[in-house]
């Protein structure tokens, strides 16, 4: 009986002491938790949007246009005269374009442009200026068109687009002319997440 009630007695410390060098070995580690939010990036106008050195002739009903593409593979512009309108290009202008970086790696941005916009006059008349296109020059998918308005950054969060667009004589009343000189127009094009 001795036995029995000593064996009892070392099996209640044994548990004793498991369980109080449980308690002894617990312990808590406060972890710190950080995230740094970078949502702003950097997207910068290179080279101007050029039609280059033309002649122009309104007209009172008719509109004479000009397109630039986006695509610069595709370096003759579309010039489509109607009527009495006329644009005939004596020297070739080129492409526009943007460079993004600092955005987030192979990230979707979306672009937004006014749907027209005027080019300021030397003289009475004024040009419109729309139909806005973009090509991804460089960035995830290099060489392609940027479609509905989205496009892709590449690795390093960089992208370089080439702009084009339509720029059209107005219909002019009265004394309106086109004047010799320089037109000139900026054109805010929103790029965003």
């Amino acid at each position: 009986m001795k036995t029995l009630i000593k064996s009892a007695l070392i099996a209640s410390s044994i548990s004793a002491a498991l369980l109080t060098s449980s308690v002894i070995a617990k312990d808590t580690a406060r972890l710190e938790v950080k995230v740094e939010v970078k949502n702003l990036f950097s997207a910068e106008a290179g080279d101007p949007l050029d039609f280059g050195i033309i002649r122009v002739q309104g007209d009172a009903a008719d509109v004479a246009t000009m397109k630039i593409e986006a695509d610069p593979t595709l370096t003759d512009p579309e010039i489509k005269n109607t009527g009495d309108a006329v644009i005939n290009l004596i020297s070739t202008g080129g492409a526009g374009s943007i460079n993004i970086t600092d955005a987030a790696p192979n990230t979707e941005l979306t672009i937004t442009v006014p749907a027209a916009t005027t080019v300021d006059s030397v003289g009475n008349a004024s040009f419109d200026l729309k139909d806005f296109e973009f090509y991804v020059v460089s960035g995830a998918q290099p060489n392609s068109e940027v479609t509905n308005n989205k496009f892709r950054v590449d690795a390093n969060g960089a992208a370089t687009l080439s702009v084009g667009a339509t720029l059209s004589t107005k219909a002019l009343s009265g004394t309106d002319t086109y004047g010799g000189g320089v037109y000139t127009s900026k054109v805010d094009i929103e790029i965003a997440y």
